[in-house]
């Protein structure tokens, strides 16, 4: 089976190509990255898969750019909405199943430290979050045959922008750092995130029809701030540094974006579904930095 990746040159991207390739050798992976395929070029869309139809399509491509898209709010639309609106009206022509990649960011609870369930309301709070609420909700709107996968927090070792490389860049030229403590939700490796969609590519070969939305994130829940902390103190082991690592509230920020109090995913839904156990994030993150 040809599995069709897009936005493989992001983190998710070369995560599941490397994983697939090394753990999943009976399916055929095929990467594209944007300069290969741009989603949001539907012309181009359909030219790929009329000449070469994957048995199974996974979106991976997403305008990702949390403080960005508050001023690139068009790009961010066409990305995270109007592009996988094309892949959907495209997979349901050819009747190809379609697994796209969503966020938690559509959830906020301002008060209270609480899981989100799948069907729980959603309440986006910046354009990231709401570019990717319509995004699902037009996919939905087009094409049955589709698994929605909502992650949190995502990070890896790889050269790309996520929090992990982040903190290891601010370290390598500082010794103190600031970091939120009251904003609450589940940091999960990309490593994580692929082995779970590799589960649903394999249930899929295999007759799956369960097809809707599921969360899946790591254990346990924590903060910016709780995560920093792990990468700091490994940090600090491995180089024999001294770094400290300071709490403060998202008001001491002064972010020019709003970002959720709270948008923990709860993961009942794909464990009782699928068996799918959650992962514990610090070990995983650890072994980044050995």
């Amino acid at each position: 089976m040809n599995i069709l990746i897009t936005g493989a040159n992001g983190q998710m991207g070369q995560t599941l190509l490397k994983i697939g390739k090394n753990q999943a050798s009976s399916f055929n992976f095929i990467g594209l990255s944007k300069q290969e395929l741009d989603i949001t070029n539907k012309k181009a869309l359909v030219k790929y898969i009329s000449l070469d139809k994957p048995d199974i399509f996974v979106n991976l491509a997403a305008y990702t750019n949390v403080e960005k898209a508050e001023c690139e709010t068009k790009q961010a639309f066409l990305v995270n909405k109007t592009g996988i609106g094309y892949i959907a009206e495209i997979c349901k022509t050819a009747s190809i199943p379609l697994i796209h990649l969503s966020t938690d960011y559509i959830f906020n609870n301002p008060t209270v430290i609480c899981a989100f369930k799948e069907d729980d309301l959603t309440n986006p709070i910046n354009i990231y979050g709401k570019s990717k609420l319509e995004g699902e909700e037009l996919v939905r709107s087009i094409y049955d045959e589709v698994i929605i996968l909502r992650s949190s927090w995502i990070i890896s070792n790889k050269k790309t922008n996520n929090f992990f490389t982040r903190i290891c860049q601010i370290t390598s030229k500082q010794d103190e750092l600031r970091v939120v403590h009251d904003q609450h939700g589940a940091p999960t490796t990309a490593e994580s995130v692929a082995n779970v969609i590799i589960n649903f590519i394999n249930a899929i070969a295999n007759g799956f029809y369960a097809w809707g939305t599921y969360h899946y994130c790591d254990r346990p829940a924590a903060t910016w701030y709780d995560l920093a902390q792990t990468i700091v103190d490994r940090i600090n082991i491995v180089n024999k540094r001294q770094i400290k690592v300071t709490a403060i509230t998202t008001d001491e920020l002064q972010s020019n974006v709003k970002r959720p109090f709270c948008s923990l995913l709860n993961c009942e839904k794909i464990k009782n579904t699928l068996g799918i156990e959650q992962a514990f994030w610090k070990p995983l993150v650890e072994q980044y930095l050995l």
